[in-house]
């Protein structure tokens, strides 16, 4: 069997041009994808950018929680302490009061409200 050589050519330019059609489908395909990696690329740097800016405020705002947590701890302390004066004080007045009565032998007006 042989082959027409009228028929050969025309199914070999046929074959041609499927050839380089499907040559060029798969560059324009190629490019495509090459600029969706590039583009997927510049997603991932101005997520990971963000990512990175999250974190740094995330840094600076538990220095922040740690910084407010100590001042607050300090001025309840603070509180604490005077309440603890104010009290120690309190008693020393009462003692004073109780020992100056005792020496005149004055009534006062602490216990009851009303003088005796």
């Amino acid at each position: 069997m042989s082959v027409n050589s009228e028929y050969q050519p025309s199914f070999m330019s046929k074959a041609e041009k499927n050839l380089n059609s499907m040559q060029g489908n798969k560059a324009k395909e190629l490019e495509t994808l090459r600029l969706d990696v590039n583009m997927k690329d510049d997603e991932i740097q101005q997520l990971k950018k963000k990512f990175s800016a999250a974190n740094a405020r995330k840094d600076t705002l538990e220095v922040q929680i740690k910084e407010i947590k100590q001042t607050f701890q300090s001025k309840i302390q603070i509180l604490i302490d005077k309440t603890e004066n104010d009290d120690k004080l309190i008693i020393m007045l009462k003692q004073e009061i109780a020992r100056l009565e005792q020496n005149k032998g004055v009534k006062g007006t602490l216990s009851t409200g009303h003088k005796i």
